[in-house]
């Protein structure tokens, strides 16, 4: 049986938040990732944001949210974020408003495929991703 969009969506939803969920239980409690989504902490609170990446990549209205005005990819660049299930700093250097991240970047199965340099900004209290390439 086909699943439709929405149920295709929902699907990679869970599986988002499936892969969050042992990448913080796998690290244990009380330091480093255990904090990735613990808003707060500055970086959980970028993770919350990086968390929604996958989403905007087919939510031009979610991706204007996540990216700061100026790097706000094209449609055609931002559909690019799909192909990966998800997106967690495990480093930030924050200073004042802004942040040098060192993102992982997660494959379908779960597995890091890569460690990218990004930077965000935080903007009306909320961060937002200033540079994000990806591998």
């Amino acid at each position: 049986m086909r699943q439709n969009r929405g149920e295709t969506r929902r699907s990679a939803l869970g599986a988002t938040i499936c892969l969050l969920l042992a990448v913080i239980t796998w690290t244990g409690c009380g330091s480093g990732a255990v904090d990735a989504l613990d808003t707060s902490t500055e970086i959980g609170a970028i993770n919350t944001t990086l968390s929604m990446l996958s989403d905007a990549a087919t939510s031009p209205s979610l991706a204007q949210e996540i990216f700061t005005k100026e790097a706000l990819p094209k449609p055609a660049d931002m559909k690019k974020f799909g192909k990966y299930a998800a997106y967690m700093a495990k480093e930030a250097e924050i200073d004042g408003d802004n942040a040098k991240l060192k993102v992982d970047i997660y494959d379908m199965q779960g597995q890091v495929v890569a460690t990218q340099d990004w930077t965000a900004t935080r903007a009306g209290g909320n961060w937002r991703v200033s540079s994000a390439p990806l591998p």
